[in-house]
């Protein structure tokens, strides 16, 4: 059953109740193997300047994948810190504030003017302030970087070609060589989201902390419908 919650604490009490024995479940999900490599493949990993992103950055340069480190803040030392504990040296921070639309395009023309080529997005980033912020193109915070920024982004990279793809960019892999991956982390707040009125994500409202937790929601449900449709719509290539 779906609850709504009035402050992050009991969303994140929530969160434990309704994961305890849940394992059982997540052990059909087999891990990485420590023999997986990556070596030869370039990641981006979006936010990873803290928290799961760094993790995330110092696993995948650990199994030998280059590792482009797309952060506002962090640099260099987040980028330091990553080489020194994965003992990669093929680690690069790239400069991007999502809360700002023009950024990301900015960062996607680089990509696109050095012909990277980007064989596994993780979409990580994300923020959740106690009150309404507005972005540089005045959306409302959540929904301009844990949303827009990212579908923007990914937009960029599979029309640029920069994600090798069928669909957009007309340049997929051969048959039986690895395709493109990508990765969004969401949150099990979306499921707390109310139904999305589209056309309200472009008006800003102003909130306080107890209502934080439900415009991230709001704000996860359109990654998680976001996600979906893309899926199906890379599939049907």
């Amino acid at each position: 059953m779906q609850q709504r919650h009035d402050n992050p604490v009991s969303a994140i009490l929530t969160a434990i109740r309704e994961n305890v024995g849940r394992g059982r479940d997540a052990q059909r999900i087999p891990g990485a193997r420590g023999s997986d490599r990556l070596d030869g493949r370039t990641v981006m990993v979006t936010g990873s300047n803290s928290g799961l992103g760094k993790a995330v950055a110092v696993e995948l340069a650990s199994r030998g994948a280059r590792v482009l480190m797309a952060c506002r803040g962090g640099i260099p030392e987040a980028g330091d810190e990553v080489r020194a504990r994965s003992g990669n040296p093929q680690v690069e921070m790239l400069r991007v504030d999502l809360s700002d639309l023009n950024s990301v395009h900015a960062l996607c023309d680089t990509l696109r003017d050095r012909g990277e080529r980007i064989d596994v997005l993780v979409s990580n980033a994300g923020v959740v302030p106690n009150e309404g912020r507005k972005s540089a193109q005045g959306y409302e915070l959540m929904v301009a970087v844990n949303f827009l920024a990212g579908t923007v982004l990914l937009d960029r990279l599979l029309h640029d070609g920069v994600i090798p793809n069928d669909t957009f960019g007309k340049n997929g892999p051969a048959a039986g060589e690895p395709r493109a991956r990508v990765v969004f982390v969401s949150s099990e707040a979306h499921r707390t989201a109310s139904q999305l009125d589209i056309p309200g994500l472009a008006r800003f409202e102003a909130f306080g902390i107890k209502d934080a937790m439900r415009y991230y929601g709001r704000s996860k449900l359109c990654l998680c419908t976001y996600a979906v449709e893309l899926s199906r719509r890379l599939t049907l290539a």
